[in-house]
């Protein structure tokens, strides 16, 4: 429960949607945002529920519900009797009003002034971004995988939801807010998860009409929100091109918080290029990896889970369970280069991600990697690099 908690949370910290975990019989066990004045009301989560059963719908069928003034909720079954609630989220920015309206409507027995604050701060997005969030929510809370196709839409407002959708459409078209091809956004998660470089800069350098449609009025807001979101999916791509999903978390995390402390537009852009090629050559490290023999890689392993220790070849050789001299001439007809070589390589790696994406001083990083000195670790940098661990980080800057 624990686990699933803290999952919403970074969810709902990533795509800016309230998030509600409840049981069957309609018990919150826990919502985002973490305020008990911000929670759904329980009489409108008894209202979803009720509509989920009498929509047929089961876990591999989520249901989306459209409500009167103009606001998306997503319900979706997870394991154990408990069930997802998304949103609300809106496909325009709904007036004070509209919103007044709601909070009258005596339909549900009870104030819906929490919903009605909700409503007020909700995410824009059109229907097919609101349908793809539900099905990312899903798998994250561990749902399974959710086609968008299999998601039905009940429209639960007296008017058409065309005319809804036909008004959002013309201020995207009037603000040249349209999204970039589905191909495009194919092309660079499967260059990830294939660790071709080749392939992301081709991609990358390729004229594409449009842009990521707005996932907020606010123009910087909704840059970052498109950031995290990316993000997301690089995670998953890298994982299924073989890189440890653990590390790849790590790597997200580092460039997020990164990002987050951006303030312009072109930064934020930059950055997300920046963070593609280099999921994309983690993932095409990981694939060499995974062309050595068992002994090779168990040799990786070890060397991966202990580069803030001083590793010889000793160490290495006694975990391994082979003599020094054997894994010598192993690692190096499989590798092309010495164990002390690859050590030096990995640490450098580590080095390079940490000028990259932290705040750590030189002096910090070559103590947490065990050089002797930072002269000595500068040496060593620059020998693999090209450049000191000072212009690195300057670059990266």
């Amino acid at each position: 429960m624990k686990e699933l908690e803290r999952t919403c949370g970074v969810l709902y910290s990533s795509i800016n949607i309230p998030v509600c975990i409840c049981d069957d019989t309609g018990d919150i066990l826990f919502h985002y945002p973490k305020m008990d004045n911000l929670q759904l009301p329980q009489s409108f989560i008894n209202y979803c529920l009720l509509d989920f059963a009498l929509q047929k719908r089961d876990k591999t069928h989520p249901l989306v519900l459209f409500l009167e003034p103009s606001y998306f909720i997503g319900i979706a079954e997870l394991k154990e009797s408990k069930y997802l609630l998304l949103g609300p989220a809106v496909p325009y920015q709904l007036s004070k009003g509209k919103i007044a309206e709601l909070q009258r409507n005596e339909a549900f027995g009870e104030p819906l002034s929490s919903l009605c604050h909700l409503l007020g701060t909700a995410q824009v997005l059109s229907y097919q971004r609101f349908i793809s969030s539900l099905a990312i929510a899903v798998q994250v809370c561990g749902g399974g995988e959710i086609n968008t196709g299999d998601i039905i839409l009940c429209n639960n407002r007296n008017d058409s939801i065309d005319k809804e959708f036909t008004n959002g459409v013309f201020r995207m078209q009037e603000q040249f807010a349209f999204h970039t091809p589905r191909s495009y956004e194919q092309a660079l998660l499967e260059g990830v998860a294939s660790g071709n470089v080749d392939r992301i800069t081709q991609a990358i350098n390729e004229p594409v009409t449009g842009r990521i449609g707005p996932m907020s009025t606010d123009p910087m807001r909704a840059e970052k929100y498109g950031f995290a979101a990316i993000a997301t999916l690089l995670v998953r791509a890298a994982a299924k091109g073989g890189m440890d999903f653990d590390m790849a978390c790590s790597f997200s995390d580092a460039y997020c918080q990164k990002m987050d402390l951006l303030e312009d537009v072109q930064e934020i852009n930059a950055l997300m290029l920046k963070m593609v090629v280099d999921f994309c050559v983690q993932v095409a490290h990981s694939k060499k990896k995974k062309g050595y023999s068992p002994k090779t890689r168990q040799c990786c392993d070890y060397i991966a889970s202990r580069l803030h220790e001083d590793i010889s070849l000793t160490d290495v050789a006694s975990a391994i369970g082979l003599s020094t001299r054997h894994l010598s001439k192993k690692f190096l007809s499989e590798t092309g280069m010495s164990i002390v070589e690859y050590i030096h390589r990995e640490k450098m790696n580590e080095a390079k991600a940490l000028l990259r994406h932290s705040s750590h001083s030189i002096s910090d990083i070559s103590n947490y990697l065990q050089y002797s000195s930072q002269s000595y670790f500068t040496k060593k940098f620059k020998s693999i690099y090209g450049i000191t661990p000072r212009q690195c980080r300057e670059a990266a800057e």
